[in-house]
């Protein structure tokens, strides 16, 4: 089904980038028709209809070669902010390896220095905490 709209959105690209053509088309078709069913004034119309049909065929290919060139920018411009995007997500993925590189480290010194001092504890037996003792536990962590 997509790809039916798709075909079509295709089609009606092409029109709108060659509605002059079409008008180009018609005018000529008119002329032919002026020349072959008109018996006086036929020549003269024909011509002035064909003239037309030039102007809008050279009308039509600068227009249709504008059109290109607006949907091209239309494009760039969409892929540079998708870009912008891309380079944005990268830079917030580093930012959060980074901090959580450094909690990491942070935590491994914090299990270290309650290791430590769990060593420290096991050696006394089975003596209170004193208050450096205490200060110490407190100052895990900060």
């Amino acid at each position: 089904m997509f790809e039916l709209f798709s075909a079509i959105g295709g089609v009606l690209t092409f029109v709108a980038d060659h509605r002059f053509a079409v008008l180009a088309l018609l005018c000529a078709a008119g002329g032919l028709a002026a020349r072959a069913y008109i018996p006086v004034a036929g020549a003269p119309i024909g011509k002035a209809l064909f003239a037309a049909a030039i102007g809008l065929g050279c009308f039509d290919g600068g227009y249709s070669l504008r059109a290109r060139q607006d949907r091209s920018a239309e494009l760039r411009a969409q892929v540079d902010a998708l870009e912008e995007d891309i380079r944005a997500a990268n830079d917030v993925a580093r930012a959060a390896k980074a901090r959580s590189e450094t909690a990491e480290r942070l935590r491994a010194a914090d299990q270290r220095k309650v290791a430590d001092y769990a060593k420290i504890l096991a050696t006394r037996g089975d003596c209170a905490l004193s208050r450096d003792d205490a200060r110490r536990l407190r100052s895990i962590g900060r």
